[in-house]
């Protein structure tokens, strides 16, 4: 009999119990028993017995449920043969929480100590030490693996890294594009694979989007639950509603999706009533082009065509290039200009943009070029906008506000829109934040489609200034 089995045939009559099971094998913080609650029992349950292949949970802060993973990832770890466990998260400090409670209650029994992999019969020290990096393995041939560098940037670093059992930590604050493209395809190499989506509904990404599908089990755990369960006092959750803005209470404590955040800069309800499926070519005798320029680097450059028709503007083209020389985004916009005889061509000045827009007005193409960082053209909105690229986003909004905008339902493209955000500057104008701190290029180039260069009507939408006059 292996070291596995024999593992087995002793818990083998509290398989099924996980409350007697984390009660014989888990301590507290104060070396008592643990005790579970009820939704760490689901939680738990869901990644041992691999009920659902796939999961999504929220949960309030302080409600135990990263606690309740890794419990959860000892035990399939002990237990199930032929598992090959992944931990990501969109930052090293992130992957380090589940982990860290991995590593501290792994000690708790010596039946979990015994199924360890180690070199010799090292002190419990020791072993701890061995085990703070990013991989624990066992006799029976599992191991539990983090990974977190560059998942944010591009996520090639999750090229070859599959498994069996696929743990995302605070999964809305990775791009919905790398958990489509990059992270549910190491789910490949089992047909039983799991994954299971942790986060608060920080944003409206791919966890959001996921809610509406029938094959995600969802699992909610909200304050009221925690206060059932002990966790948190009614008297607490109280006084941190009355500490924070009801969007952040929202978030952290009712655990849902707030209909807006109060720096987001486009209502999440109003890009997805702007989308279409198709975007076929409707020929129109005012179309305009939007052009981002990216460097040499990770950015990409994106073209998008808009038709203007009855004040409401459509996009019916985008394209999109990475690592592109000057010259060749000049014969791409070039190209564009003879296939559909643009009525007005706006180009990204900013950094080498400078050069694209130099030569095809070289080239006697009739251009506009937007500086982002330059001041608005119009004195009024020079008074509230901090550059153009305030203008010309509030300019956008202005459009999704009034129902004047059509764009196709491209993830990337919505992701990057209800990611934006606007704050303040001491001096009262309105600056625009990044998502993620990474240039939005579809969003710049939509933007940059319906930035026309004529009188624009001054808009700051519905926006507290009272605080400035």
């Amino acid at each position: 009999m292996t070291h596995s089995e024999d593992i087995k045939k002793e818990l083998s009559s509290l398989f099924g119990d996980i409350p007697a099971l984390c009660y014989l094998l888990f301590k507290n913080d104060k070396n008592e028993p643990f005790k579970v609650t009820a939704y760490q029992v689901e939680i738990i349950e869901e990644i041992l017995y691999s009920r659902h292949k796939r999961i999504l949970c929220w949960a309030t802060t302080r409600a135990g449920k990263s606690l309740a993973v890794a419990l959860g990832i000892i035990l399939k770890a002990v237990l199930v043969e032929g598992e090959r466990i992944r931990i990501l998260a969109p930052t090293t400090d992130h992957t380090k929480i589940v982990m860290g409670y991995i590593i501290q209650h792994i000690f708790d029994h010596q039946l979990i100590v015994d199924s360890l992999l180690v070199k010799g019969d090292l002190p419990v020290e020791r072993l701890k030490k061995e085990l703070t990096k990013s991989k624990i393995t066992f006799r029976n041939g599992n191991d539990i693996m983090i990974r977190s560098g560059g998942i944010l940037q591009d996520g090639r670093t999750l090229v070859g890294f599959g498994g069996t059992t696929i743990i995302v930590d605070e999964a809305e604050g990775i791009p919905a594009e790398i958990i489509r493209t990059k992270i549910m395809r190491m789910l490949g190499d089992t047909a039983d694979s799991q994954i299971f989506l942790i986060s608060n509904p920080t944003n409206k990404g791919y966890m959001y989007d996921s809610m509406v599908d029938s094959h995600w089990h969802q699992i909610l755990v909200n304050w009221q639950m925690c206060v059932e369960e002990g966790r948190l006092t009614a008297e607490f959750v109280e006084e941190r509603r009355a500490e924070m803005s009801d969007v952040e209470f929202t978030i952290w404590y009712d655990s849902t999706y707030p209909e807006e955040g109060e720096d987001q800069l486009i209502p999440y309800g109003k890009i997805k009533a702007a989308t279409r499926k198709s975007i076929d070519y409707l020929p129109a005798e005012k179309a305009s082009l939007g052009v981002d320029v990216a460097s040499m680097g990770s950015d990409f450059t994106v073209f998008t065509s808009v038709n203007i028709v009855d004040e409401v503007f459509s996009v019916y083209q985008t394209s999109r290039t990475s690592k592109t020389s000057t010259m060749a985004t000049v014969g791409k916009v070039v190209d564009l200009i003879k296939t559909y005889g643009y009525a007005s061509v706006q180009v990204d000045s900013t950094g080498l943009g400078t050069g694209v827009c130099d030569r095809l007005i070289e080239l006697k193409h009739s251009i506009n070029p937007v500086n982002f960082g330059s001041n608005p053209e119009e004195e009024e909105a020079k008074k509230y906008h901090l550059n153009k690229k305030a203008d010309m986003y509030f300019n956008l909004r202005r459009l999704f506000e009034n129902g004047l905008i059509r764009i196709p339902d491209d993830k990337r493209l919505v992701d990057q829109l209800s990611k934006l955000r606007y704050e303040f500057t001491s001096a009262g104008k309105v600056k625009i934040i990044d998502p993620d701190g990474h240039s939005p290029d579809e969003a710049d180039s939509l933007a940059l489609a319906c930035y026309l260069p004529k009188k624009r009507e001054f808009y700051l939408g519905n926006l507290d200034l009272g605080r400035f006059g």
